[in-house]
């Protein structure tokens, strides 16, 4: 029987150290003196008994075992074909890449839209306050929430808690629009009912105030924009002024015109271009020479009350009063004053207070705060309204939106304080 334990002791020698791992794993720790045999090394020459190999290779599994139990299994070690990644998995692996960056992956499906609710931002610690502006930061896993309690509210944006980080409160001042500054660093306030804003530095915890000088004529500050490129923010005026404000030093560099008190602004990506509307008049302007290089008419509109610009320059919509939003081809804005709309949606039966395009000119959510659960999505280039959306998510009244840099998160902000989120399984 000894002759025959050595026998089969022998033919395992190739496989003495560690025994394979199941579906291809490599070992997470292994002994090199284990591999370190000849055939004279039958046994350890030890102060007591002889030890037999075999036991030496019960030994190394036992070690391998505990070293598992203690440690885990190291990543590397770890099968290189990973299962399909879950919910939780795809949300870590967005929040890592908060930069206006999109994988390699197909067009966005049209129809149906993948899409699962969070749990709503600062949800435990909000306030039963309308809310007027919500907006994710350009660079990191955060967002603000803001209303008329005065309160901008910061928000981690995981997916899972959505916890509030800090809260500012500005005195007496109901807060309809809010911004972050170009590189996320400041976060500017304006308010109906005051003609003056507030700029909050993050990085230093310090609010300082931004006044104009009263011949600009600002009485609020109601709305403003930030352009794409950070050098200036403009706010509009009662009787068509857009005054164009320096971002760093918050100072008045020039103001422009139109016939009709501006409605709403949106810049082409580069900033270079500003689109304005006011009545039934769109003008485009270019920022270098400070001129309205043209003026053309939103087809069947009478009031139009906002604007979005595709982020790859092709597309312009516009929404009106009467709930419907037009789609145009920014190449043929130029040729007339009167062009004819790529697609007039009708989805929308009241006016349209909110266009927002995603980061790759995919998808444009539309939404109105006059009628509830008035929030629906398009599909680029196919023009067609997303059926399953908003299904039957209870909006409310819906009176901010948002699209995250990277397109994988929408974020809804209505009149009892709920900032809603929603996860774009897509991207």
């Amino acid at each position: 029987q000894r002759k025959t334990s050595e026998s089969d002791a022998e033919s395992d020698e190739g496989s003495v150290g560690l025994p394979p791992l199941q579906d291809g794993k490599k070992p997470a720790w292994q002994d090199e003196d284990d591999n370190d045999h000849t055939d004279e090394d039958k046994c350890v020459c030890t102060d007591g008994p002889p030890v037999h190999k075999m036991a030496r290779k019960v030994d190394s599994d036992q070690l391998r075992k505990k070293y598992t139990k203690i440690m885990g299994v190291p990543k590397w070690a770890e099968q290189t074909e990973a299962e399909k990644p879950s919910d939780d998995e795809e949300d870590d692996e967005i929040l890592r890449k908060a930069t206006r960056f999109v994988g390699d992956s197909k067009n966005l499906p049209t129809n149906t839209l993948q899409i699962h609710k969070c749990t709503p931002l600062a949800f435990e610690s909000r306030e039963n306050s309308v809310l007027k502006s919500v907006e994710f930061h350009p660079s990191s896993q955060v967002a603000l929430v803001a209303g008329l309690s005065g309160t901008a509210t910061i928000c981690q944006v995981d997916g899972k808690t959505n916890a509030k980080i800090q809260a500012v409160h500005f005195d007496r001042f109901p807060i309809h629009c809010a911004h972050f500054s170009h590189d996320g660093r400041e976060i500017w306030v304006g308010s109906s009912q005051k003609d003056h804003m507030f700029c909050y530095d993050m990085m230093a915890g310090k609010t300082t105030q931004i006044r104009f000088p009263k011949g600009l004529n600002i009485t609020n500050a109601k709305q403003f924009y930030v352009s794409p490129d950070g050098q200036y923010f403009v706010v509009t005026g009662r009787f068509g002024e857009i005054h164009v404000v320096s971002a760093k030093s918050k100072e008045c560099l020039y103001t422009l015109k139109m016939n009709k008190q501006v409605k709403s602004v949106a810049f082409t990506t580069n900033g270079s271009s500003m689109y304005t509307i006011g009545g039934s008049d769109i003008c485009i302007w270019d920022m270098n020479s400070r001129r309205c290089q043209h003026r053309f008419t939103d087809h069947g509109c009478i009031d139009g009350l906002s604007l979005a610009a595709s982020p790859n320059g092709q597309f312009l919509a516009s929404g009106s009063d009467s709930g419907v939003v037009n789609v145009y081809e920014t190449s043929k804005l130029l040729e007339t004053r009167y062009p004819a709309p790529l697609k007039e949606f009708m989805n929308l039966t009241t006016e349209v207070t909110q266009l927002k395009f995603n980061c790759t000119s995919e998808l444009l959510a539309m939404s109105s705060s006059f009628k509830p659960n008035a929030v629906k999505m398009v599909h680029f280039p196919s023009l067609t309204a997303f059926s399953n959306f908003p299904g039957k998510h209870d909006f409310r009244y819906s009176n901010c939106i948002d699209i995250s840099p990277n397109s994988g998160y929408f974020l809804c902000g209505n009149n009892l304080g709920t900032a809603h989120l929603f996860r774009l399984k897509h991207y």
